[in-house]
């Protein structure tokens, strides 16, 4: 985690931890989810249904399809093994809905602001059933938002359409 500069706790819950972090080759920010398990190697960290949901989905042939802007960026993946840690290396958005409803109250969003934020939704939850994965935890927390640009994030509970309950 060197190849970071830790600037803010962005929020965390039962599961993670998450950081907004400077990528100290690039400048890029990103997001830091933290998990707070501890993994006994590599390949078990590969097993997560998050990792594998949004692996697949980022794939390069299914780069160019609609929907795909609306799911969010995984870009690395980063194991500790003295600590057993693992690290979600995410791009960076502003906020989420729910923050962004806050800000906008007591007037509320606009019918235009709504249109857009459903439209967005749909096209990536589209995407992710075309493809094989339910979320299973759609809230406003959980879609991230970046100028006019709404993603979803949190795969932690995905699921593939094929699994067994």
């Amino acid at each position: 985690m060197e190849d970071y500069e830790i600037i803010s706790r962005i929020g965390g819950g039962s599961f993670a931890d998450v950081y907004k972090a400077k990528e100290k080759s690039t400048g890029d920010i990103v997001a830091i989810k933290v998990l707070k398990k501890k993994y006994n190697n590599w390949s078990e960290c590969l097993e997560l249904r998050e990792v594998k949901s949004l692996q697949k989905l980022h794939e390069e042939h299914l780069n160019n399809q609609k929907g795909i802007e609306n799911i969010v960026k995984l870009k690395r993946i980063v194991f500790i093994n003295e600590s057993g840690t693992l690290n979600l290396i995410f791009e960076f958005l502003d906020r989420d809905l729910f923050e962004l409803m806050k800000s906008k109250a007591p007037k509320g969003l606009t019918e235009n602001q709504i249109r857009t934020i459903a439209y967005q939704t749909l096209l990536g939850l589209s995407f992710m059933h075309k493809y094989g994965f339910f979320h299973r935890d759609m809230k406003p927390e959980n879609l991230l938002v970046v100028g006019d640009t709404v993603k979803i994030a949190d795969f932690g509970l995905a699921r593939e359409i094929r699994s067994i309950p």
